[in-house]
């Protein structure tokens, strides 16, 4: 898997909003973007690594 493209996100956000930069909006769009398409895509593999976690 490819690592999410945060210029890539950033310069599409810039378009959208000639001027103006919302980190807020930023931020959501990027998880919607995630969510989309690395998440919901490949589940297995965060299902995967969920269970190699182990929080203290």
């Amino acid at each position: 898997m490819e690592g999410y493209p945060l210029e890539a996100s950033t310069k599409a956000l810039a378009l959208e909003r000639p001027g103006s930069f919302d980190p807020v909006e930023a931020i959501k769009h990027g998880f919607l973007h995630f969510k989309r398409e690395k998440f919901d895509k490949f589940p297995e593999f965060y299902e995967e690594l969920a269970k190699g976690q182990n929080p203290k």
